[in-house]
């Protein structure tokens, strides 16, 4: 994500950071439906360890909610081809135990 700027589809929020990583320029992010539909707002589970907005506690909050979101969904279907994602999720919150 360094090195560019990233832009959310759902929230319109856009990300841009400085080449050494001290700054960046955050537009507004509707918190409440990225917790509740984190899928929608993020592109992959490691940008909500990036949110500065989110402590966390929201952060490990809103990676169960998505996590328990795509278990539901594969139990419904039967697919198993979102299961990369859920690995996903689980290195995000593994990381944000460190």
């Amino acid at each position: 994500m360094r090195g560019g700027p990233h832009f959310c589809r759902e929230s319109g929020r856009t990300f841009t950071w400085c080449a050494f990583g001290e700054s960046m320029v955050i537009s507004k992010l509707n918190r409440s439906l990225a917790k509740q539909d984190p899928e929608g707002t993020f592109e992959n589970p490691l940008l909500i360890l990036e949110d500065a907005m989110f402590t966390r506690g929201e952060k490990m909050g809103t990676l169960d909610r998505w996590r328990q979101s795509i278990l539901a969904e594969l139990t419904a279907v039967g697919e198993v081809k979102r299961a990369r994602l859920l690995g996903e999720i689980d290195e995000a919150r593994n990381r944000l135990r460190r």
